[in-house]
């Protein structure tokens, strides 16, 4: 394992189970330098398999440890608010969103921050 990877998975040791992710299996994948050069991170959440892959771009290195610790933090909260964005997907594509979905989303991530709050 490379010290720069070991940075990352650090990282998603402290967050994961501050954030509830410990059922999460999250794949880090550490690109060259060949991409664009301020964008630090990405995830992608595949929320229904409870999988994300984490992308870590070459510029994420060069930062403080402070704001690789907030980057991370913050790939990791769009896992949270993924099912948000079915909806904007779903809405995009025509398909009709019942208030009854808009109701089962908001409540599934209300008690998901509830919790990592209980956490604190």
């Amino acid at each position: 394992m490379t010290k720069k990877i070991k940075i990352v998975l650090d990282l998603l040791d402290y967050w994961k189970p501050k954030l509830s992710l410990g059922d999460w299996e999250i794949t880090v994948k550490r690109v060259g330098d060949d991409h664009e050069e301020n964008l630090l991170a990405q995830c992608l959440p595949s929320f229904n398999y409870r999988e994300a892959t984490l992308t870590v771009f070459p510029a994420f290195y060069k930062e403080t440890p402070r704001e690789q610790k907030s980057t991370i933090l913050h790939e990791l909260l769009h896992i949270i608010l993924d099912p948000y964005n079915e909806i904007f997907r779903d809405m995009r594509e025509g398909k009709i969103v019942t208030r009854k979905n808009e109701i089962n989303i908001n409540e599934q991530t209300t008690s998901w921050l509830e919790k990592i709050i209980m956490n604190l």
